[in-house]
């Protein structure tokens, strides 16, 4: 039955209305999305001052215990003749007052430790040679091959307990000498760091990379938690920062995704069909275009390239060759006594050939090279950036392995090769002549022999 004027119009103005409705609910979804990125922008922000505070002061921390090192390992680099009580003296009017975070100063000659401050609870340490410590050896030469500093950590101490070790080359006369190292305590280094994270606000897990991603410090399921990353480098090792903050700043906007996702599926929905058919008809044409071109480039028995491409190709290729001064040769073969496998066994078997000729050269070529049936058995192959070197080891490859090539009827065939480099400002049809004339040449001097013409006109065969 034929619905009346005003039916179609109800019909229209809902229509209407469902879609001022969606864009209306698209804009604000737009600016949610803009108000929860912005949000989300400004915690980033905020997490990373903290993080960057946080960062600073560790750095410090360890780069002034790494000074001390650099102090006492001057101090060794420059005398020949101390005594032990010299070492720690010194020693002791170096550490005045900073032996809180520091348990101990070690001296390690080679890989043998010979001083140890203060010798107090450390005395066990002092004659052990790391070598037969597995963990602290690796560290330690580490230093010695690198002639690098280095921090690590915690470690398992050989006089008992952990510590974070810092650790510096000792240089003397221009060849390791030895390495000394500052121990900081496990449990001091942790507090101080559980201080710098809560001034800053903020929970860390520092990882050591050049550790094999070994802790340094904090709780490693920080790295489950979807953190803020930060990369660091100090006293020439790779750290990871994973950064949480430790007020619920970042919130869940999976809810405003959800919205946004309802939305965009509304809209999708209601332009799909026209849509469909608009691109089902340009694939259409597409699919059919794309049938046309390779039709008008690719040889239809062999699946090549065919001569056209390939005229205008080279004139593109010569081109480039002249802009970026680069190298361009070509090879041109056709097979040997051809006629005779068509007229004694026929074309339908000769095009039997023909593809398998062409398979087996596909074999030699890069993916940079064209190669193209030049017409019934004569193909060429454009090699970009080859010199005539290059291009003649080819063409003697694709012969030998044309020559070894066996087709069940017909048997073995030959074939011959004509090569010439490009020589800047040669016109196309001036290269093609001269591979022309080398294929000629390689014919008429006993055929299945790769000859080159070269642009002062001598002849050469392999």
């Amino acid at each position: 039955m034929r619905k009346p004027a005003f039916f179609k119009k109800i019909n229209y103005s809902i229509f209407n209305s469902i879609m001022i409705g969606l864009i209306m609910l698209l804009i604000l979804a737009m600016v949610l999305f803009y108000t929860t990125d912005r949000q989300k922008q400004k915690n980033s922000l905020d997490v990373t001052h903290r993080y960057v505070a946080f960062e600073n002061r560790v750095q410090s921390f360890i780069m002034n215990n790494s000074t001390l090192l650099d102090g006492f390992s001057a101090y060794i680099e420059t005398f020949d003749i101390y005594s032990e009580s010299d070492i720690y003296n010194y020693l002791n009017h170096l550490l005045v007052g900073r032996m809180y975070y520091i348990r101990n100063v070690s001296i390690v000659k080679n890989t043998t430790i010979i001083w140890s401050y203060p010798l107090a609870n450390n005395q066990a340490a002092i004659g052990v040679d790391l070598v037969t410590v597995p963990d602290q050896y690796v560290a330690v030469d580490k230093v010695r091959t690198t002639l690098q500093n280095s921090f690590d950590g915690p470690t398992d101490l050989i006089q008992g307990g952990t510590g974070y070790i810092i650790r510096r080359p000792i240089i003397k006369d221009g060849k390791y000498w030895g390495v000394s190292s500052i121990i900081l305590n496990s449990d001091k280094l942790v507090e101080l760091f559980d201080v710098y994270a809560k001034e800053s606000n903020i929970k860390v897990a520092i990882f050591n990379k050049t550790n094999n991603e070994s802790l340094v410090y904090g709780d490693e399921n920080i790295k489950n938690q979807k953190p803020m990353v930060f990369k660091s480098n100090f006293i020439y090792n790779n750290f990871t920062f994973y950064v949480l903050p430790e007020d619920n700043k970042v919130y869940d906007y999976l809810p405003i995704y959800i919205l946004i996702a309802i939305v965009g599926l509304i809209i999708t929905s209601s332009i799909t069909y026209q849509s469909y058919k608009f691109f089902m008809g340009h694939e259409d044409v597409k699919r059919k275009n794309i049938i046309l071109k390779k039709t008008s480039v690719k040889d239809k028995l062999t699946e090549i390239y065919n001569r056209s491409y390939l005229d205008a190709l080279l004139v593109e290729e010569i081109q480039l060759a002249d802009k970026n001064d680069s190298t361009l040769s070509v090879i041109y073969f056709d097979l040997d006594y051809f006629k005779y496998i068509n007229d004694t066994h026929g074309h339908t078997l000769g095009d039997t050939v023909l593809k398998g000729i062409t398979i087996l050269v596909k074999g030699h070529l890069r993916n940079s090279d064209v190669f193209a049936r030049w017409g019934g058995d004569e193909f060429a192959i454009l090699m970009p950036n080859t010199n005539i070197d290059g291009a003649l080891i080819v063409a003697e490859k694709i012969r030998v392995n044309v020559a070894e090539y066996n087709h069940p009827i017909v048997g073995h065939t030959t074939a011959s090769f004509g090569v010439a480099q490009y020589s800047p400002g040669e016109t196309p049809g001036n290269l093609f002549d001269r591979v022309d004339k080398a294929l000629y040449f390689a014919k008429e001097s006993g055929k299945n022999k790769v000859c080159t013409y070269s642009l002062d006109g001598n002849l050469m065969c392999l």
